[in-house]
């Protein structure tokens, strides 16, 4: 059964994690947060396999194929702040599979803004070699992932609210 952690603060974005436990096959997590997404075509977001590296680095890898939509402006500005906010959250630097990011916000000041029953949980689930995928979004409802995903066991949804200055709109 998946477990639901939810936490709130003023929003205009939503971050999703979804740690893979070592139990569970990674492939069937990717398979059921994509099928999620194709159900959610017109919502602005960025969707990433997230893996710790050998150096303790992160590489993030979008799992968010769209193959009629070219990058947009919209695009750009989630992959940027999602770069920044995972680099902000585990304070590692992050290597995203769509490149480097020229114009990624600086948001190190406002991960105080975010629960800190949230950043705990995000911590003791995602602790370090633990693979998961990040998910942010201007808006989504965090029970339809939950239920795209129940048939996996031990697989926990962990989602909280994004600072206005990192979603999408107004990055």
């Amino acid at each position: 059964m998946v477990q639901t952690i939810r936490h709130e603060v003023p929003v205009q974005g939503r971050l999703v994690v979804v740690p893979i436990p070592d139990d569970v096959e990674e492939a069937d997590v990717v398979d059921g947060m994509r099928a999620f997404l194709v159900e959610h075509s017109g919502v602005p977001r960025c969707a990433a396999l997230v893996a710790w590296a050998d150096d303790d680095t992160l590489v993030a890898r979008d799992i968010d194929l769209r193959e009629d939509e070219s990058p947009n402006p919209t695009m750009h500005t989630l992959r940027a702040a999602l770069g920044a906010l995972l680099t902000d959250l585990f304070g590692t630097s992050v290597r995203p599979s769509w490149g480097a990011v020229t114009e990624a916000p600086t948001l190190g000041v406002h991960v105080d803004e975010l629960s800190t029953s949230f950043l705990r949980e995000l911590h003791e689930f995602v602790a370090p070699k633990t693979t998961f995928i990040a998910l942010l979004t201007e808006r989504i409802d965090p029970g339809a992932i939950v239920r795209k995903l129940r048939h996996l066991q031990r697989v926990r949804v962990i989602y909280g609210g994004v600072p206005q200055c990192w979603a999408a709109n107004s990055a």
